[in-house]
């Protein structure tokens, strides 16, 4: 008679030879075989995101809001190995839009994903409409990509300057100002070599590059020729510093939307005339009490030329607070002598008090420009001279 322990034994190798676990264990070696490849697969496939080059950057450095320009996004995959539904995603502030995707009025973020299929050795290049709304200054630092329940970080750092909004009349704006030289003297003005008054005779000391050589193989006097140069007219050079308050009135407090679109309108308005200013060669000055990039009590450019002035101006204005940390009396007076006597003077702000009344009225009995820009809650500006 068989014991139970040899009745088990037999009973179990029947079964192991029996053709439903043979079944059995092949697809359990199925299973573990593609559970290995998955993890594997995973593993191949982290390594070549991981080596995965991406870069992206603006078409512009910086743009007025409410301009349009492009993201380009730049992905190139160097391994062997095919990649798909690769989603690089990044949060970006809602004051530009891409793509013409608009996010909630309440939210300060929004996240941006673009999805790539990548073959191995391929680079793919994609550009997405960009639209910007609000003053700022943008930057973009790292990507992320998720896979295998974590995330996967690519440094691509892009940033984009914009600026306060386009003055719709532009030339309202700047016609306004004092033009230096009109009330004291033409030495302040520059002779302008495209506006030719006349022709008059050679004097010592003119320039070779203002005798009209055809004029002079005209002209006859008693029987000799005589040398003729050109009569340049002159032409006004603006050199203007804006001085820029943001200390709010007693009937406007710095939250309110009320408040915002007036400071983002006075920008406007010294971007204007900075644009302007470089534009016709004068050198651009601008100053303001709130606090600056690098942590100073106020703002200022001293009075300098050139188109690289102006861009670092609308880039600063870019990132100015609408709070004010200084009085504007004390801007005014801290700066003002810093200036030369050939700069005209621009002041935006809400309302002059007496001790800023007083102060101008000096610069102008000393001979220097004064154009007052008030920002008016129901008229948007008032000039005043």
């Amino acid at each position: 008679m068989q014991s139970p322990v040899s009745k088990l034994g037999e009973l179990f190798v029947s079964l192991v030879k029996s053709d439903f676990f043979q079944a059995l264990l092949l697809i359990a070696a199925a299973l573990v075989l593609a559970w290995l490849i998955y993890k594997l697969a995973l593993k191949i496939r982290r390594y070549a995101i991981e080596k995965i080059a991406y870069k992206r950057f603006f078409s512009e450095e910086g743009v007025h809001a409410g301009d349009t320009l492009t993201l380009t996004e730049v992905i190139y995959n160097p391994t062997i190995v095919p990649l798909f539904f690769i989603d690089v995603g990044c949060y970006v502030s809602t004051g530009i839009e891409i793509d013409g995707v608009t996010a909630e009025r309440d939210e300060k973020v929004q996240y941006f994903v673009s999805r790539f299929h990548l073959m191995p050795f391929t680079k793919i290049t994609r550009t997405h409409d960009i639209k910007t709304h609000i003053r700022n200054y943008y930057r973009l630092d790292e990507v992320e990509i998720y896979t295998n329940k974590r995330f996967v970080y690519i440094s691509a750092p892009a940033e984009l300057y914009v600026y306060p909004a386009a003055v719709s009349d532009k030339n309202s704006v700047v016609a306004r100002l004092n033009y230096l030289g009109n009330e004291l003297t033409r030495s302040r003005y520059i002779k302008d070599p495209f506006m030719i008054a006349g022709l008059r005779n050679y004097m010592p000391g003119d320039p070779m590059n203002s005798i009209n050589f055809k004029a002079s193989a005209r002209s006859l006097r008693n029987g000799m020729r005589e040398l003729m140069v050109n009569n340049y007219d002159f032409s006004s050079q603006m050199n203007v510093t804006v001085y820029m308050d943001f200390d709010a009135p007693q009937f406007l407090r710095i939250e309110t939307p009320e408040y915002v679109r007036l400071i983002e309108a006075g920008l406007s308005y010294a971007a204007a005339i900075v644009t302007e200013a470089a534009r016709q060669g004068g050198k651009i000055g601008f100053a303001a009490n709130t606090k600056g990039k690098n942590g100073a009590l106020c703002v200022y450019f001293p009075p300098a030329a050139g188109s690289a002035q102006a861009k670092e101006i609308l880039k600063c204005m870019s990132e100015l607070n609408y709070a004010s940390v200084m009085s504007f009396t004390a801007l005014f007076d801290q700066n003002i002598k810093r200036e030369k006597y050939d700069t005209d003077i621009c002041v935006i702000n809400f309302y002059t008090d007496p001790e800023l009344e007083s102060r101008i009225r000096e610069l102008k009995r000393l001979g220097r420009g004064v154009t007052v820009i008030t920002l008016d809650r129901h008229n948007a500006s008032r000039f005043r001279e």
